[in-house]
């Protein structure tokens, strides 16, 4: 499994287990047991996205921002669309 990203906040990971043996899971925000959530990571606002082959990187896999310009400009407006759209055109 691939980290989560540094700069992304929201999370709901899987927790073991319950007495029955059904998957526990747990924003990580809050701490709270999340009944009949699923394990996710955030994509809307301040998004985890992992880039592949990201052009001008050395490395094969980079978190976004991964530019000075995105760094800059990344925080609590960041929207998932717009990243998506802003880093296919890179390979357009």
């Amino acid at each position: 499994e691939v980290p989560p990203s540094p700069l992304s906040d929201f999370q709901i990971v899987g927790a073991g287990t319950d007495e029955n043996g059904e998957k526990v899971f747990v924003n990580k925000d809050t701490g709270d047991v999340e009944p009949g959530a699923r394990p996710q990571r955030s994509y809307t606002w301040r998004p985890h996205v992992l880039l592949f082959n990201a052009p001008n990187e050395d490395e094969e896999l980079v978190y976004y921002p991964n530019t000075k310009q995105t760094r800059e400009a990344y925080g609590k407006g960041t929207f998932g669309p717009d990243v998506d759209m802003e880093v296919t055109k890179q390979f357009m």
